[in-house]
């Protein structure tokens, strides 16, 4: 069978092991949420041509693991600052982060900059609210330090009290492999401007992963 590849850029290449995490039943793998979100950034650049500006960003998947590690538990600043300094996070309408939690479950983080404010959006809360506290206070906290790192590298003022770090409010799945395509749908629906009502129904409908 002809290997088929796409690239999306020069360090994102889906193959086709990749596109059969597409099916039904099977959790997303990295590379398929990284070039969807690169399409949503693709999509939204052109918007931007129009108002030229830069307002929305888009992170890979790999790039929370430069900031905290592979096991998420080590916070290096060093290993993002060039990246995110040039990208211009601070004057970002909304930087969308997807995050993988203990290599089991996707998360999406929103950074506003403008409006001091990190929600994380978690469509699969338990019944654990200590797990999910402690969930939201790490990466929420990380995000927030990697924003204040980067405004003092700037030699610009930077209130920690004023920030603050909330749970997204999103449609919850009812199963334990459709955390992914949540996180393309969260990404997709806040970029347009649209409210998350979608059903749970329509999350885990196949034809949600096709889109994608």
């Amino acid at each position: 069978m002809e290997r088929r590849e796409l690239q999306f850029e020069r360090l994102l290449v889906v193959t086709d092991s990749d596109l059969k995490t597409l099916k039904p039943g099977v959790w997303l793998n990295d590379i398929v949420i990284s070039s969807y979100l690169f399409v949503l950034r693709r999509k939204e650049k052109d918007k931007n041509l129009v108002r030229d500006k830069n307002l929305v960003i888009f992170q890979p998947t790999y790039f929370i693991v430069k900031l905290l590690g592979f096991r998420n538990d080590s916070y290096n600043y060093q290993q993002v600052h060039k990246e995110i300094k040039n990208k211009n996070f601070l004057n970002a309408e909304v930087i969308y982060i997807p995050i993988n939690v203990d290599q089991s479950h996707w998360i999406l983080c929103c950074i506003h900059p403008t409006k001091c404010r990190i929600d994380i959006f978690d469509s699969m809360m338990g019944d654990d609210d200590q797990r999910d506290q402690r969930m939201l206070k790490k990466f929420g906290l990380a995000l927030l330090y990697m924003m204040e790192d980067l405004t003092k590298s700037l030699r610009l003022p930077f209130d920690i009290n004023t920030w603050t770090i909330r749970d997204g409010l999103c449609p919850q799945q009812s199963n334990y492999h459709d955390c992914g395509v949540s996180v393309c749908l969260i990404a997709l629906f806040k970029s347009e401007g649209r409210q998350l009502d979608y059903t749970t129904s329509f999350l885990e409908n196949p034809q949600r992963r096709v889109e994608i």
